[in-house]
C-alpha cells in the first residue's frame, strides 16, 4: 500500500550529534526512500506468503515514512499491552499507585459476630504485590513484606481472630473473570496464564524447585508458598533425563509432579484463586508467632465492611507496575492494568469487559480518525487471546499520541531497551548498528512475532529536544502452511533489519 502523502513542511529536527545537520530534503521523499527500501529488503528474502505489516511515523513531522500493508488488522500478540498501558497511564494518571491495605476491625465491628475481632486484607488490584522480582528491586523480599504485616498485627496486643477476610471485590473475581475465556485451555497452569485477581500474590504462582537426589529414587521438589493450602502428588523421580510434567486440576492447588529429572529445575506454576491463598499464607505464617485465626473468608458480593483501622499498606507506584508489562511483558500485570482502569471509569468492579471499555474511550480521545480508532479490537489487555486485532498503523498512531501526551516520559520509560533487562536485552546489541535509541515492545505467540516502538535521536545527549520515529512490525502466518519452515528466530532476525534501515535512511538524511 502506498498512499498519496499530505504536504507538509520539509523535516527539520535536530538529531544524535551536534556536529551534523539535517539538509534540505522533501519529506515525501524522504518517505519514498525509506519504503522503498523496506519493501526490497523484505522482497529480497523468502517469506513464503507470511504476512507481515509495517508503519513508521516522524512523530514530530506526523509524517509517515513507510506503509507497507499498514492497515491490514493482525494479531498483535504483547503489543496489545502498548495499548493497555498507554490507556492505563491516561485514566490512572502518571503519580497512581496500588495500595493494598491490612485492617483491624474491633469485635464491634467483626462481621462474624463470634466475640473475635476480624482482619481485613483489602485489594487495590495490585499486581507486583508480594512480587519477587519488584520487591527485589527495592531492596526486599517476601519473607520482609510478610513480616511488616505480622509485626504490625503483634503490635496490638490480640492474638486471637476470628476471620481474616480477603476483600478482592475491586476486580470481579467468578471463574470467567480469573482467566478471559479465549485463552489456550491447555496452558492455563502456565506463569503466563496467572489468574487475575483483586489481591495478587507472588505474581499468583507457585515456585517449584526440583532437584535430582539417587537415581530411582524420589526427586526433591519445594513448594513456595506453602502451606495446608497446597496438596502435592509425587511421581518424579531420579533418572537419565529431563523429562517430566507439572499436573495442576481445575478449581483446586494440588499438583501432580511426573516423570524422570537429571538436573536442578524451576518452574513457576499458576495458582488457583491466589486472593483466598495470600489469606491463608498470612493465617499459616501469623500461626507461626502464636497468633491463631480461626478461617479465611471473602465476602459476599454486596456485603458493607466498616472502614476499620489500617495497620499497614503496601504501595506500588503505576511506573513499577508499567516497567513489568512493557519490559518484561507480565500477563498478569497487563490484564490487572485492564481491570483497575474499568474500574476508575465505571466504580464497579474490573473485568476484561469494563476495562476493554475504558481503553476504547481513551482511543476515541487520543486518536484523531475515528475509523482508526475503533479498528482495534481489544479482547484482553495483554495480548494473549489470538482474538485481539490491530493494524501497524494503529498501533503507530498509539505511540504518536503518547509522545504527544504528558505522560510520554513514564510510557517510554517503561519500554525495553537493547543491552539492558527485559525482552531486548539480547537484540541491538552492537553499539555500530544503530545511530537511534531503541525503546520498543515485543510480542510472541504461536506464529505471531511483533515489534513496535520507537527510535529516538536526541539533541547534543539529551531528549529535550529529540526527533523521534515511532514504528511498528507485526508478522503474521509464519511456521504456518507454505511458510511452516520460516522459523520465529529468522522472523525476529528481519525484524532487526528492519529497524537498521529506518534508522540508516534517517541518518541518510545527514551530511558532515
Amino acid at each position: 500500500m502506498t498512499p498519496t502523502r499530505p504536504d507538509v513542511p520539509r523535516l527539520a529536527r535536530p538529531l544524535l550529534a551536534a556536529a551534523l545537520f539535517i539538509v534540505s530534503m522533501l519529506p515525501t521523499a524522504a518517505a519514498a526512500a525509506m519504503e522503498s527500501a523496506l519493501m526490497h529488503f523484505l522482497t529480497s528474502g523468502d517469506l513464503r506468503g507470511t504476512k507481515v505489516s509495517i508503519s513508521v511515523m516522524d512523530v514530530g513531522e506526523r509524517l509517515l515514512l513507510a506503509e507497507i500493508d499498514d492497515e491490514r488488522e493482525m494479531i498483535p500478540a504483547s503489543n496489545m499491552k502498548l495499548v493497555t498501558s498507554a490507556a492505563a497511564l491516561h485514566t490512572l494518571g502518571q503519580d497512581f499507585s496500588f495500595s493494598t491495605k491490612l485492617k483491624l476491625l474491633s469485635v464491634k465491628e467483626a462481621p462474624a459476630g463470634d466475640g473475635l475481632p476480624a482482619l481485613v486484607v483489602h485489594g487495590d488490584g495490585d499486581p507486583a504485590f508480594g512480587a519477587p522480582k519488584v520487591l527485589e528491586k527495592a531492596g526486599y523480599n517476601v519473607d520482609q513484606m510478610l513480616g511488616w504485616w505480622i509485626d504490625a498485627v503483634e503490635e496490638t496486643g490480640l492474638n486471637r481472630f476470628g476471620q481474616i477476610i480477603v476483600d478482592d471485590r475491586v476486580f470481579e473475581h467468578g471463574e470467567k473473570q480469573r482467566v478471559h475465556p479465549t485463552w489456550p485451555k491447555n496452558q492455563l497452569h502456565k506463569w503466563y496464564c496467572a489468574q487475575v485477581m483483586g489481591i495478587n500474590f507472588f505474581d499468583n504462582c507457585f515456585r517449584v524447585n526440583a532437584s535430582p537426589t539417587r537415581t530411582g529414587q524420589d526427586a526433591r521438589v519445594t513448594v513456595y508458598p506453602y502451606g495446608p493450602f497446597v496438596q502435592t502428588e509425587m511421581r518424579l523421580v531420579t533418572g537419565r533425563a529431563d523429562q517430566w510434567d507439572i499436573i495442576t486440576r481445575p478449581d483446586s492447588n494440588r499438583i501432580s509432579f511426573r516423570g524422570q529429572l537429571r538436573n536442578r529445575q524451576q518452574q513457576d506454576v499458576a495458582m488457583h484463586d491466589p486472593s483466598l491463598v495470600f489469606g491463608e499464607v498470612l493465617k499459616h505464617e501469623l500461626s507461626k508467632r502464636g497468633i491463631n485465626v480461626n478461617e479465611v473468608v471473602r465476602p459476599a458480593g454486596d456485603q458493607r465492611l466498616p472502614d476499620g483501622k489500617v495497620l499497614h499498606k503496601i504501595n506500588t507506584t503505576l511506573q513499577a507496575v508499567l516497567n513489568r508489562v512493557n519490559q518484561d511483558s507480565m500477563n498478569l500485570y497487563a490484564e490487572a492494568l485492564l481491570k483497575r482502569s474499568g474500574h476508575a471509569i465505571t466504580g464497579a468492579p474490573g473485568t476484561f469487559e469494563n476495562g476493554a471499555a475504558a481503553v476504547r474511550g481513551y482511543l476515541a480521545k487520543r486518536i484523531s480518525d475515528p475509523t482508526l480508532a475503533a479498528s482495534i479490537k481489544l479482547v484482553d489487555g495483554s495480548g494473549l487471546s489470538r482474538e485481539n486485532r490491530v493494524s501497524a498503523r494503529a498501533l503507530v498512531e498509539v505511540l504518536r499520541a503518547q509522545a504527544s501526551s504528558k505522560s510520554f516520559r513514564p510510557f517510554i520509560a517503561s519500554l525495553a531497551r537493547p543491552g539492558e533487562k527485559g525482552s531486548l536485552y539480547k537484540r541491538f546489541t552492537d553499539e555500530d548498528e544503530l545511530t537511534g535509541n531503541i525503546y520498543a515492545k515485543t510480542g510472541t505467540i504461536n506464529h505471531v512475532s511483533a515489534l513496535s516502538g520507537y527510535i529516538v535521536y536526541p539533541e547534543a545527549g539529551t531528549d529535550d529536544k529529540a526527533r523521534i520515529l515511532a514504528f511498528s512490525i507485526l508478522v503474521n502466518g509464519h511456521g504456518l502452511g507454505a511458510a511452516r519452515n520460516v522459523s520465529a528466530v529468522s522472523i525476529r532476525e528481519m525484524q532487526d533489519e528492519l529497524v537498521k534501515i529506518m534508522d540508516k535512511e534517517v541518518v541518510g538524511e545527514l551530511v558532515p
